[in-house]
């Protein structure tokens, strides 16, 4: 007759899921310097794109420019 081994196998999904998820120290202040970044680059670009929403000193500039 043959050896059996018997194997347990753990339940992976059960073991992740109900643990507290872990975050980066630093998260906080590199989502809000993110976060700053990202605006000020979106606002750029609008502005580069609809002149409706440039300012007078922007139309200066570009004029300077031109």
């Amino acid at each position: 007759m043959e050896e059996r081994t018997i194997v347990t196998i753990p339940d992976l999904y059960k073991c992740f899921l109900t643990q507290e998820p872990r975050s980066n120290k630093g998260y906080q202040a590199a989502k809000l310097e993110s976060e700053r970044w990202l605006a000020k680059s979106v606002t750029s670009v609008a502005r580069y794109l609809d002149p409706t929403l440039r300012s007078n000193r922007t139309d200066q500039n570009m004029r300077l420019r031109s």
